[in-house]
């Protein structure tokens, strides 16, 4: 399973939005990114029974 928030936006508003940031001295944003994980949440584990009719 995976979770996670993102954004992508178009290059040329990059382009707009980097040239502002970089009159405010800030650090400019990507086209695309955002965050999130994968987690394991359930494990299939096939347990044969310890009796006669179950053994081969």
């Amino acid at each position: 399973m995976s979770y996670g928030v993102g954004y992508s936006i178009p290059p040329s508003l990059v382009k707009v939005v980097n040239a502002f940031l970089e009159l405010v001295n800030v650090r400019p944003i990507e086209a695309k990114a955002g965050v999130g994980a994968v987690t394991n949440v359930f494990n299939r584990y096939v347990v044969h029974p310890d009796v006669k009719i179950c053994r081969s």
